[in-house]
């Protein structure tokens, strides 16, 4: 092979990241789509989950955006890894607007899904909003 497998690179692009390299990270995904390299959702929540860590939620809505434009697979892991940082950033309105496209895209949210909503809400005093994501947690049947 011409060039890292997908756990080798899956790799390179989270260190990358988590030393503060996310736009070296964001150059070397380019490299990697570049050379044909098969990206899928885990080079993607790579970012998104060093995106989480930091709160940096508008680092996390471009690559979010870069995964859809790119037709990746979206899973709940990407969605969680992009509400968390958007929950962490104060960005209730996105957060909340991310778990609307999960739901509608037919992608199954989890306890984390819905953690990370209702604390966006809790963090915003939306309260009434946070009581409907729990009557809708308990609806699904979702293990708290």
């Amino acid at each position: 092979p011409d060039g890292p497998d997908s756990h080798t690179s899956i790799q390179i692009l989270s260190s990358l990241a988590r030393q503060n390299g996310f736009d070296i990270s964001l150059l070397v995904l380019s490299w990697y789509k570049l050379t044909r390299c098969r990206l899928n959702c885990c080079h993607y929540t790579a970012l998104l989950n060093t995106c989480a860590r930091s709160c940096a939620w508008a680092q996390a809505l471009h690559v979010f955006d870069v995964m859809t434009r790119s037709d990746v697979e979206l899973d709940t892991i990407a969605f969680n890894a992009t509400i968390s940082a958007c929950e962490k950033g104060g960005e209730k309105v996105k957060a909340l607007s991310l778990f609307s496209a999960m739901t509608q895209s037919k992608v199954e949210p989890d306890t984390i899904t819905f953690s990370a909503a209702i604390s966006a809400c809790e963090k915003h005093g939306a309260w009434e909003e946070g009581l409907e994501l729990v009557g809708v947690m308990s609806q699904g049947k979702v293990e708290v």
